[in-house]
């Protein structure tokens, strides 16, 4: 499943036998890319003709879903990158169409490792739409609610979003505006070690995260509500991010007289 691996740490991870079909016959595969620590992994598939109902394929790290079970002809959206190691997963059921379909039944996508650069994607775009905006190669952008400055809407949502900057920095997230309903929307932020915030809502903006490495996802969820229809309120939100060298939180300065 894996090919083109180069000492400018490039690649590509596809079905087998690729290009032709994958093979006729029940197994679940997978592939684990792996990087120095820190380094992003970036994955943008190239080729897709994916048996609906039969095959899937999915791309996870340690946290959650980077791109969930998915099958069909439709390319996906680029992969949310990530740091440490990316988990391509390859599931097929035997199917009496595969042999009979002319055209090919099989994936491919190319994948890239670098120290450098910044990445700012959501899980689901179809969902939730395009969330990052304003990123720089250095590691600063926005991350917001769908339609925003417009308000998110009343409906069920649940939308993951990835940010890494270069190796070796942290993140400062900085919430510029904030007013979710308290009762049907909430934002979590956390790293693979640590969880910044759990649940914030209402219209209380949260204190500036500072991560303890360079991947930070934030987690934005809202649940449909009768009531959401009657309020005037615009519920809407957000932050700011900055690749940092340190915690900047706060600096001291010490003299000693003998």
């Amino acid at each position: 499943m894996c090919g083109n691996v180069t000492s400018t740490t490039t690649g590509v991870v596809q079905s087998p036998d690729f290009p032709g079909n994958y093979e006729n016959y029940n197994k679940k595969c997978f592939a684990i890319i792996t990087a120095p620590a820190g380094w992003m992994i970036s994955m943008k598939f190239t080729d897709f003709n994916v048996e609906t109902n039969v095959c899937s394929v999915y791309v996870a790290d340690a946290v959650t879903y980077l791109l969930p079970p998915t099958s069909g002809n439709t390319i996906p959206a680029l992969v949310p990158a990530t740091t440490g190691s990316m988990e391509i997963g390859y599931e097929f059921s035997a199917s009496s169409k595969t042999n009979t379909m002319t055209s090919g039944q099989r994936w491919q996508a190319n994948f890239s490792v670098t120290s450098q650069g910044n990445s700012c994607s959501v899980q689901d775009p179809l969902a939730c739409g395009n969330m990052c905006g304003d990123g720089t190669s250095i590691g600063t952008g926005v991350v917001q609610s769908p339609h925003f400055p417009a308000d998110y809407g009343n409906k069920d949502r649940y939308c993951a979003v990835t940010i890494v900057v270069p190796a070796g920095k942290k993140i400062q997230l900085e919430f510029t505006t904030f007013n979710l309903d308290s009762n049907f929307g909430s934002i979590d932020v956390a790293d693979t070690g640590s969880l910044y915030l759990s649940g914030a809502t209402g219209s209380l903006t949260p204190a500036v995260v500072t991560t303890t490495s360079n991947i930070v996802y934030l987690f934005f969820s809202t649940h449909a509500s009768s009531a959401f229809s009657v309020s005037t309120s615009i519920y809407n939100w957000r932050a700011t991010y900055t690749a940092i060298t340190e915690d900047t939180t706060g600096i001291g300065l010490g003299l000693y007289l003998p």
